[in-house]
């Protein structure tokens, strides 16, 4: 119970970052790449507000069975929190990820039945790769999820990876809004 989600059966924060920290230390050694891949289901609050919460949970449920489908045994699959999961795929470039994530919005945008309901799930997607966007799971993990609001801006079923420029962007609007909050008081 510690180490996964009661809900889907996935690993959850604690045992993501556990697993893959112990993937990092191995990964320079091997001269390996590792791909974090962050998901966030679009319009899961719909779900849960019209079908009610049971519903939202099987969705969830739904969802996980599909990203655990066909992973590698070295694959992490995990739910962080909501509608938010997580894939980590060590030994994996650039160019192996962008098949994988492929697969992975075909498989989750598929039709479901939910309550008699038949829903077609998107979700965004983003994407950071190690060591090229950090070192630490901590530093990949953020990056993936800043890519992800990139993906959600950008509208729904979109991906994105890292980028500095990104970064950047995040920490120029930071400083804007606290320059904005001091201007007023």
């Amino acid at each position: 119970l510690a180490h996964h989600d009661y809900l889907t059966n996935l690993a959850n924060r604690a045992c993501l970052v556990d697993r893959a920290e112990q993937t990092l230390r191995l990964a320079p050694r091997n001269q390996r790449h590792m791909a974090i891949i962050f998901i966030d289901l679009d319009r899961f609050k719909q779900v849960n507000d019209s079908l009610g919460h049971p519903a939202g949970d099987e969705f969830l449920r739904v969802i996980a069975r599909r990203l655990t489908k066909y992973r590698r045994k070295v694959d992490i699959v995990s739910r962080l929190s909501g509608d938010e999961f997580v894939v980590v795929l060590p030994q994996c470039a650039l160019s192996q990820a962008q098949v994988v994530i492929e697969y992975l919005r075909e498989e989750l945008s598929a039709p479901c039945q939910i309550s008699g309901v038949t829903l077609k799930p998107s979700a965004s997607i983003g994407v950071s790769l190690f060591p090229d966007d950090g070192r630490s799971m901590e530093t990949l993990l953020h990056r993936a999820d800043m890519a992800m609001y990139q993906a959600k801006t950008s509208g729904r079923g979109c991906v994105s990876f890292f980028s500095q420029g990104l970064d950047q962007l995040a920490r120029g609007r930071l400083r804007l809004e606290t320059a904005l909050r001091e201007a007023i008081d």
